[in-house]
């Protein structure tokens, strides 16, 4: 399974994970396929695993009481995916995780990455090091919704998700950039 290779590669760079620990590890990932729009995880759920993603997109949303769609993140393949804060707050989610597209995971307990970090001191300098990414990342995100112009929302969306555009619908794009999909419709007749 090269893709889970380049995976791993990707993790190597991140802590110095063991051959020995790695194995124990990638035996305890299950395999799963999700056809466009199906949901990995919904609000109210338990579920405590996180996501690989192998090929396609995933997305991070929620709804407010209006139903307007409000998308946390995108993950592309490589990227890690799960109801993080709700695992540390032990409470249900409160998001979806949706496939944007077809898609092919790996998943994992947290529990079980619990007790890897236990046994395998490197895998707290990954958990550190992806928590800290996370961090990064969210206050980017702040940051952009709350400094930015709409213009300047989409560049930093290109910029951080440039692979995946064609494959993300602009509802959806509109949605992360705190945008109707109309005001998001004139933003990108009017950069034209």
């Amino acid at each position: 399974m090269p893709k889970l290779y380049d995976y791993f590669e990707i993790v190597r760079k991140k802590a110095p994970i063991t051959k020995e620990s790695w194995e124990k590890f990638e035996n305890k990932l299950d395999f799963h396929d999700f056809k466009k729009s199906d949901f990995m995880l919904r609000p109210g759920s338990m579920d405590r695993k996180f996501y690989i993603v192998m090929e396609g997109v995933v997305r991070n949303y929620c709804l407010d009481e209006n139903g307007r769609e409000y998308t946390k993140t995108f993950r592309g393949p490589s990227g890690l995916i799960g109801p993080y804060a709700e695992i540390l707050q032990d409470v249900p989610s409160l998001y979806f995780i949706q496939a944007v597209t077809d898609v092919k995971v790996l998943s994992f307990n947290y529990a079980f990455y619990e007790q890897m970090m236990e046994e395998f001191p490197e895998w707290q300098i990954l958990g550190r090091k992806m928590a800290e990414e996370n961090f990064m990342e969210k206050e980017q995100r702040e940051y952009m919704l709350l400094q930015l112009s709409a213009g300047e929302r989409l560049e930093k969306f290109y910029e951080r998700f440039g692979e995946l555009v064609d494959q993300i619908p602009q509802y959806q794009v509109a949605s992360y950039l705190g945008m109707t999909p109309e005001s998001f419709n004139r933003l990108l007749k009017k950069m034209k």
